[in-house]
């Protein structure tokens, strides 16, 4: 038994028996034709949508990405987290196009396009054809209803950034894996792999780390694959050019950019001003762990669930060793409820009637970080099985599919360390929002590869008209068409929006009543020559309404900045300051130095980290000028507008 194990195992890991990444047929254009007909309905229903123009991420990246079309230089004359690829993009395509709601929405669809169509083109070469529109499907309905972490098709994003470096770096992977395929690097290949990793290096540090373990482990395992038998200096030579194409061009970017914006600003920048060095989430905690294997639990769960679809080609193949899977399967339930138990408890015990129970504990199972939990773990686990496996067989051809599955799954696993056991604003696992499109497509992956561990017969060949593949195709479309369901009134619909009139174009705004008030009040106590602050955490207002900031900081929040960066805003208020200040009815103006959020418990074991590194005495030497130099004139819902005394 444990032979006919091992020889399952062996089977190539990315080969179907309906060949994947062959030619394009007709029946691939008419997939395409329908993938591109649902993204042209996600443009539509999330055209200029945002909640509000006065607080969060959506409002400070318009204002940044403004400031670059003003001719500003991030790091140097605003503060600006991450990679500078989206906001120069942004910026230098709104100085050619117009600093406009409209422009930016554009700039954000063309982006999502590039993910969809990325991830299109990954998935033909995973996966057979007839899973090829349930499964993007799935990817685009997930990431056109999120809510914030990763999202297309809409402002309510993080930062464009993670668009930008997850088209970058599935670009990357599919030249990856085409050289697996043929040993040989086509000119195309050649583009794919120096603009993917490009792009993917000089937009977030997570898709840079992506790209540098991928390019890593190909190098390594590469010496007994494609080169087993050639010369040590043909494998180095070879891999030196690629190096060059694919980590030249954004370590010239970055030299660029230092030299331009300093390189101090820009190690400050990017390192997230203080942020990266407060927050370990690869340190496992105690409720990190427990987590982690509550979602280990559910996946074994699932994966005994669908494999009842093909009991009889399992019981033949597995034998007794069947029975105890499906045993691990019931475990993992009971471990993944205590877990939902835990994370919820105040909730289901309180006096909410039971369907608010349901309703509000939904989201800590069906959401898409619950949702991909188990994809992320079971990738870490493959991956670290694989990496072993490969290194005790010490590789070679025969060991193909086994090397082509741990270079794709490499850069994935990299990305998501950062929220293995816990992330910067919660204390349990959690799935970075980069690594969305990714597990969306290694779920379904994994799961079809599960499918064919029960060995020869029709069902695999039979696509949807077998059970296996008919289950594949239902689970993923049924919980793309949940997502698209659960959030149309909110989301979709523009039954909670109303369309605002700004200079930078029309914006459709949830929060219509304040913003709209704020918008009016600066437009007419300031001019496009006077500066407008926003505190502690927005910048909308003044993309709309196209006034500059005086300050360098664009983000009061979460972030550790360096006593010469505050000090430079109370310069810079003296020499420009503003006509109107847009700011929270809290001390301080809401304005909080160091993280709200969870912090790094290394080296010490804990079972729930630490939630703050906040100064609570620090003194903001430009707020302080403006509580002395300022008067409140108008209160809008919890904002103050303040202007010169």
């Amino acid at each position: 038994m444990r032979a006919n194990l091992l020889r399952v195992m062996e089977a190539p890991c990315l080969e179907t028996r309906e060949v994947a990444g062959a030619p394009f047929s007709r029946a691939d254009l008419w997939n395409l034709a329908l993938i591109l007909a649902v993204c042209s309905v996600f443009c539509y229903l999330r055209w200029t949508k945002l909640d509000t123009l006065v607080w969060g991420d959506p409002a400070r990246w318009l204002f940044e990405s403004q400031r670059v079309a003003a001719g500003e230089i991030p790091y140097k004359d605003f503060s600006l987290q991450y990679p500078p690829f989206w906001v120069l993009s942004l910026g230098w395509s709104m100085m050619r196009f117009g600093v406009t709601f409209a422009v930016a929405q554009v700039f954000v669809d063309i982006v999502s396009l590039a993910v969809v169509l990325s991830a299109y083109f990954w998935v033909r070469l995973l996966l057979p054809r007839f899973l090829h529109v349930p499964v993007m499907f799935c990817l685009i309905a997930v990431c056109g209803t999120s809510l914030m972490f990763f999202n297309l098709f809409s402002f309510i994003t993080y930062v464009p950034a993670l668009q930008t470096g997850a088209a970058g770096f599935l670009a990357f992977l599919i030249g990856v894996l085409a050289y697996l395929r043929t040993g040989r690097i086509t000119p195309a290949s050649w583009l794919l792999l120096t603009v993917g990793a490009f792009i993917a290096e000089f937009s977030k540090p997570e898709s840079l780390i992506a790209t540098l373990s991928t390019l890593a482990v190909l190098w390594i395992g590469d010496r007994v694959h494609w080169f087993s038998g050639r010369k040590t200096g043909d494998w180095l030579w070879h891999y030196a050019k690629l190096a060059a194409a694919c980590v030249g061009p954004a370590l010239i970017a970055y030299l660029w950019t230092g030299a331009v914006a300093g390189f101090a600003n820009l190690q400050s920048g990017v390192t997230g001003y203080g942020q990266a060095a407060v927050a370990c989430p690869w340190w496992p905690t105690g409720l990190g762990l427990f987590s982690a294997a509550a979602a280990l639990g559910e996946a074994v769960f699932i994966a005994a669930a669908l494999s009842l679809t093909r009991w009889k080609r399992f019981v033949m193949r597995f034998g007794r060793l069947y029975y105890y899977g499906l045993a691990a399967g019931f475990a993992g339930l009971c471990l993944f409820s205590a877990d939902v138990l835990e994370s919820n408890w105040d909730l289901l015990t309180g006096g909410r009637s039971l369907a608010e129970k349901l309703w509000y504990s939904a989201p800590s199972t069906v959401w898409t970080n619950a949702v991909l939990l188990p994809v992320m773990w079971t990738c870490v686990i493959l991956w670290i099985y694989l990496a072993f496996r490969l290194f005790v067989s010490r590789g070679g051809k025969q060991n193909s599919g086994f090397f082509a599955l741990f270079v794709v799954l490499s850069g994935p696993v990299a990305m998501s360390a950062r929220g293995w056991f816990n992330w910067t604003h919660g204390t349990r696992t959690n799935v970075p929002g980069i690594c969305y499109p990714f597990f969306l497509v290694l779920g379904p992956y994994l799961i079809w590869r599960l499918l064919t561990l029960g060995g020869g017969g029709p069902d695999p060949d039979m696509g949807i008209r077998s059970r296996p593949g008919f289950a594949v195709v239902a689970l993923v479309t049924m919980y793309g068409l949940i997502r698209v369901i659960g959030a149309y009134p909110s989301l979709l619909s523009n039954g909670h929006f109303q369309e605002l009139s700004t200079l930078a174009g029309t914006v459709r705004l949830s929060n219509y009543a304040a913003d709209s008030e704020i918008y009016r009040f600066v437009v007419e106590n300031s001019s496009p020559a006077d500066t407008v602050l926003d505190l502690p955490y927005g910048g909308g207002i003044n993309f709309a309404a196209h006034r500059r900031s005086p300050f360098f900081d664009t983000q009061f929040r979460h972030l550790s900045i360096a006593d010469t960066f505050l000090e430079r805003d109370l310069e810079d208020l003296r020499r420009r300051p503003p006509k109107v200040v847009i700011a929270n009815d809290a001390p301080n103006y809401g304005a909080v130095y160091g993280l709200e959020g969870c912090t790094c418990a290394f080296p010490h074991f804990v079972w729930i980290p630490g939630t703050s590194t906040v100064v609570a005495d620090k003194v903001f030497p430009a707020i302080v000028a403006i509580q002395q130099n300022y008067r409140v004139v108008k209160v809008v819902d919890r904002k103050l507008l303040l202007v010169p005394k």
